[in-house]
């Protein structure tokens, strides 16, 4: 994220639905404490299920058939409903010690074991991944600032430079440095997301979009844009496709509210030498250099006041003889724009060769002064010409890529749509293009918005030969030497432009709901100039923009809900089942065995009958889950009469004959 924060609590993600797309936005340390909680709460919830099944094991082995002990030992370590893993080392130990028939009771008790083992593992897993169950994989949040809208611009439209005042000139002074920091931002992003020339990515910088990348088709024998025959070779056509508002963008709105574009470029190097009448020195006058000569394009005319449509020069490029000997840099671009719709944004007025129908026509001249150890047969780099040096040189003074561009809008699944056209030749006003509701024209609006900004002309303007992936292979060191470009190299110059205007259109939507921070002179931000819109559904749309961090993450609502609802009802299952199951028991008289069972096998209940058999009594309360001596505060010790009587053999002991209504009284010989 450029600027701001992130909202924290509950929201809708509409790209998944109003039930799952329901999302809790939180920070990252307390999101850390409720997956702490919920991990803990499914294995709880986990150890009453476990707590079910014993009951349901006891109740379907209870019978009044007379069993082994092995049986009712297992009975009551089922009654004892300890954990899953608990019950594996209780039933393990206890097979063990029966020396006699410890194959048998291992034989007899694995079905239990294996229950108890599969429901560890389970529950085990479960508290695990519950997390993962419930937490966003995408990490989807929405971006939050004070400021929302777009730099101002009005000092640079229909203004000259000397009219400025102190205060047009510093908004121009906003615009035009953060307008320069976004598109390189943007180029930089394209390289390490998008993959440059070597085809690297960087994973680590890629987590700001909710896509890291926006997928195109590329075609590499297209044919030639223009209808004349300029072309040198087959072009190299790119289609976007259509980007969705929502799934690609982020705009979050409503499915039937989204807005779609793509964007097509097509270029082709250009039969420059085919438009010259070579070097020629003009006649003295002022301005010109004495002794210098030119060479000059003819694409059509250059327009030196494109307000009045006023060309200056018949000419659309020109390159002198001292700047051939005297150039600061490898490479150097002067580019030309034509908008069919829009003369006063237009450079010049292209010939009928390059005059493509429903199209944004660009030309871009490139100054190249590297020298290679190899000839490079790219036909925009080409170097042919062997040096005293040994090493190649330019072939051409300038040579030419021509591009055009068209863009397209379209309704929520494409049900409607724009023609395939130049840019400016889409209306910003989108009831000229289709009948939209009010959210559909607030997203439609921004997204013109953020296409201007990701034309080819900005970035020719703004960065001119920055963004060329030839600079990579440049040696350094103050010399103008490269290594050697691939034979295609201008079709991954392409790539990388149309890779860019991606990236410039995903960070253009992100940067209208959290603008950047540019201290465009020292102590001012360039968050003063920006103006802030009035529209409420564009208002709205500033709270609607998705983003990816790290630094929050996102729970699906309903993923914790139905956590929290299955957890309750398996915990409020086992706490009431055994009440329900006995009291049904009761009502309907059949079960009543099974009901006596899981009373007395309960370990209070057997401990009553361990004093009763030892004459300490009487007790009260033989149905309850705690019975209780009669006697209130009555003292005895269950451990004192075993550590006295180990050694006597079991004949001296007398069991109370309770059936004949004996008193409670000791049978213990002193």
């Amino acid at each position: 994220m450029v600027n701001g924060t992130v909202y924290c609590g509950l929201w809708i993600n509409e790209g998944k639905g109003q039930s799952l797309g329901a999302t809790l936005t939180l920070r990252k340390e307390w999101g850390f404490v409720l997956v702490s909680f919920l991990t803990l709460y499914v294995r709880y919830a986990g150890s009453h299920f476990w707590a079910i099944i014993c009951f349901a094991l006891h109740q379907t082995r209870a019978t009044s058939q007379g069993q082994d002990d092995l049986h009712h030992q297992l009975q009551v370590l089922l009654r004892a409903r300890s954990s899953s893993g608990g019950m594996v080392m209780n039933v393990l130990e206890m097979s063990w010690g029966r020396r006699l028939d410890r194959c048998a009771a291992l034989l007899r008790c694995f079905p239990i074991v294996l229950l108890a083992t599969m429901h560890l593992a389970a529950f085990g897993v479960a508290g695990l991944f519950s997390s993962k169950a419930i937490t966003n994989s995408d990490n989807e949040v929405l971006a939050r600032s004070a400021s929302c809208g777009w730099m101002d611009e009005e000092p640079l439209t229909g203004r000259t430079t000397p009219s400025f005042d102190d205060a047009a000139r510093e908004t121009a002074d906003a615009f035009l440095v953060t307008t320069r920091w976004s598109v390189r931002r943007g180029y930089d992003y394209a390289r390490s997301c998008y993959g440059d020339l070597l085809g690297a990515t960087d994973g680590s910088t890629c987590n700001i979009y909710v896509k890291p990348s926006i997928n195109s088709i590329t075609t590499t024998a297209a044919p030639c844009p223009f209808p004349g025959r300029v072309c040198a070779t087959d072009a190299v056509t790119i289609d976007s496709g259509y980007i969705d508002s929502d799934r690609h963008l982020g705009i979050n709105v409503h499915e039937k509210d989204r807005i779609s574009i793509r964007k097509v470029l097509s270029c082709a190097p250009l039969l420059g030498e085919k438009y010259t009448q070579g070097w020629f020195q003009p006649p003295a006058s002022a301005g010109v250099i004495p002794n210098n000569s030119y060479k000059a394009y003819y694409f059509g005319p250059r327009l030196s006041d494109a307000a009045t449509n006023r060309s200056s020069t018949e000419y659309t490029f020109t390159i002198s003889n001292f700047s051939l000997h005297l150039a600061q840099s490898e490479y150097h671009i002067s580019y030309a724009s034509y908008f069919p719709t829009n003369e006063s944004a237009s450079q010049f007025t292209p010939i009928p060769e390059l005059l493509a129908s429903q199209a944004d026509i660009f030309l871009m001249g490139l100054e190249n002064r590297a020298v290679y150890p190899n000839m490079v047969e790219d036909p925009w780099f080409e170097a042919s010409i062997r040096s005293r040096s040994k090493f190649f040189t330019a072939s051409k003074d300038l040579s030419f890529l021509g591009c055009i561009e068209r863009y397209q809008f379209c309704t929520n699944s494409e049900a409607e749509c724009s023609p395939l056209t130049g840019f400016y030749s889409l209306s910003p006003d989108p009831s000229q293009n289709f009948d939209l509701s009010a959210t559909q024209r607030a997203v439609f609006r921004l997204l013109w918005k953020a296409v201007e900004g990701m034309s080819l002309y900005v970035t020719l303007m703004i960065l001119n030969k920055d963004p060329l992936l030839a600079n990579n292979y440049l040696w350094g060191g103050g010399g103008f030497t490269s290594s050697p470009l691939p034979g295609n190299h201008w079709q991954s110059e392409v790539r990388n432009i149309f890779n860019a205007s991606l990236a410039l259109l995903q960070q253009r939507v992100v940067e209208y709901a959290s603008p950047p921070v540019v201290e465009f002179r020292p102590g001012i931000s360039s968050l003063k100039h920006v103006v802030r819109p009035t529209d409420s559904e564009a208002l709205r749309l500033c709270d609607q923009v998705k983003i990816l961090t790290t630094n929050y993450t996102s729970f699906s609502f309903l993923g914790v809900v139905l956590t929290l609802l299955a957890g309750g009802i398996i915990i409020s299952t086992n706490m009431s089942l055994p009440t329900v199951v006995s009291w049904v028991q009761l009502k309907r008289g059949k079960g009543l065995h099974q009901r006596l069972e899981w009373i007395e096998t309960n370990g209070l209940q057997l401990q009553r009958m361990a004093c009763e058999g030892r004459g300490i009594g009487p007790w009260s309360g033989r149905e309850d889950y705690a019975p209780s001596t009669v006697v209130v505060g009555q003292k005895f010790s269950l451990t004192k009469l075993s550590l006295e009587h180990r050694n006597r053999s079991s004949s001296e002991y007398e069991l109370l004959d309770q059936t004949r209504g004996a008193p409670y009284r000791s049978f213990i010989t002193p």
